[in-house]
Order: C-alpha cells, then sequence, then structure tokens
C-alpha cells in the first residue's frame, strides 16, 4: 500500500535525523474498540515498530476487549520493547475516558491516535517530528490513505494547506 521508502532516501533521512535539533517525543495512542483480528492489531503496532524515528511511545487503551491470545502477545510486545505500554483500563468504561487515560498517562510533547488496523508508513513519525522542529507547530496534519481489507480499493485524501476559514467549514484534519 505504501510506496517503500529507497534505501537512498532512508539514509538520507537517517542523517538528518541525527543532526535534527530538536527530538520531539511523539506518543502514539491505540484505542481499541472493540475484539478485532490479530493481523489487524499486528499491522499497526507492526507499523510503529518499523519507523525511522525512533522517539515515540505507545500507550494501549482497551486491552481488556481483546482475546486472551491476543493480550499475551500484545504483552510479549511491550516487554521486547519498552515503548508500547499497557494501559489499566480498570473503571475505564466509555471511550472517551480510556483515551483521556491514555492522554493524561502520555508522555511526549506530540500526541497521534490510532485505531486497530491503521498503518503508517515507515517515515511518517519522522515527518512529524521534522514538521514540529522546523516550524514549532503545534499541531501537525496529513494526508491519508484509505484501504479496503486486502488493499483493493485504496482511496487517498490530500489535505490543503491549513485555513482558519476553511477549517470553520470543513473538518479536514481529521
Amino acid at each position: 500500500i505504501f510506496p517503500a521508502v529507497s534505501d537512498m532516501v532512508r539514509a538520507s533521512l537517517v542523517e538528518r535525523l541525527a543532526v535534527m535539533p530538536k527530538q520531539p517525543m511523539i506518543s502514539v495512542l491505540l484505542w481499541i474498540e472493540s475484539p478485532s483480528p490479530r493481523a489487524h492489531l499486528a499491522r499497526t503496532v507492526d507499523s510503529l515498530c518499523c519507523q525511522l524515528y525512533p522517539y515515540w511511545e505507545l500507550c494501549v487503551t482497551g486491552s481488556a476487549l481483546l482475546s486472551r491470545h491476543d493480550r499475551d502477545w500484545l504483552r510479549k510486545k511491550a516487554q521486547a520493547d519498552s515503548r508500547i505500554r499497557l494501559l489499566s483500563d480498570v473503571g475505564k468504561v466509555g471511550l472517551s475516558e480510556r483515551l483521556n487515560n491514555a492522554l493524561f498517562s502520555a508522555g511526549g510533547s506530540h500526541v497521534i491516535t490510532l485505531r486497530v488496523g491503521d498503518r503508517l508508513a515507515e517515515q511518517a513519525l519522522y515527518r512529524i517530528a521534522e514538521s514540529v522542529a522546523a516550524d514549532h507547530a503545534d499541531i501537525v496534519y496529513s494526508d491519508e490513505v484509505l484501504c479496503s481489507e486486502g488493499g483493493v480499493e485504496v482511496v487517498h485524501l490530500f489535505k490543503p494547506m491549513f485555513s482558519p476559514e476553511y477549517l470553520r467549514s470543513h473538518h479536514y484534519i481529521g
């Protein structure tokens, strides 16, 4: 689905990362709304673990909704990568409560949210960090690619440059 980053581009991004003056921590909030196939969960978590940008943390909320096997799989991933944290959802019934809990536990200066099944291109977090460092951005948004199961149908959502007037009339940030 995502075009592969060439070795030359990857090497260039790694070099630029090494001299980036500000390397913000990015907190990724992953919410689990309902039991999902492990393949969807793995797709999301693995896309984070493959990021070129290493300064991120994953805060998972709603893991109690997963099967025991999927929770065990996620725990093993968290044990193998200290950037992955499973949050306690005891007493947190609604999605907004769970997301607030995840947000309050996040340690990053910038936060993104993902749903199970979402994937990030391997340079996605680098590009966010680059924008934050270069422009001192408080908020960053990007184009999106929506895919059907199996990637047969692909829709590209190209988003415009920021415009307060347009934002008042259309929810394009996401």
